[in-house]
């Protein structure tokens, strides 16, 4: 399944006015792959604890070589990309979970992650609340 295919069946609709953009666009999976990758494999949909986890794990662990930011602000930095996710820019972490619950959210692989560390590969799509706006984040990991 295609990630534009998936937010579909979540409820986005198909074309949308973009603040950003003077013209509508159009979701396809073309538009997605500039932040993907042209080849989108292994798209399933997720819970809010998911996504706070694998971002937990990225913040709290660095990746492969690098330092890390441990517990504390591992937590912190994790909530705070889950709040711009969501498209939020509360600090309240109970405002936080509240908005991303309102949130369709997708883990996705492509061959943009390299796959030196599997682990370490992250695609994540967020479908809000208004069902028109998709916010995207790939992370990856290369020697």
């Amino acid at each position: 399944m295609k990630i534009a295919e998936a937010v579909r069946r979540m409820g986005l609709a198909d074309t949308y006015q973009d603040p950003h953009w003077s013209k509508a666009v159009k979701v396809t999976d073309n538009a997605v792959a500039f932040s993907t990758g042209p080849t989108v494999t292994d798209v399933r949909q997720v819970t809010v604890a998911d996504v706070l986890r694998a971002l937990f794990s990225g913040a709290a662990s660095g990746g492969a070589y690098g330092p890390g930011m441990h517990g504390a602000h591992g937590r912190r930095a994790s909530w705070e990309s889950l709040a711009a996710l969501a498209g939020v820019q509360e600090t309240d972490i109970t405002a936080i979970e509240e908005a991303a619950g309102r949130c369709g959210w997708l883990f996705y692989t492509s061959d943009w992650h390299m796959r030196v560390i599997p682990p370490l590969d992250v695609g994540v799509t967020a479908l809000r609340p208004d069902r028109r706006t998709v916010a995207v984040l790939s992370v990856t990991d290369a020697d």
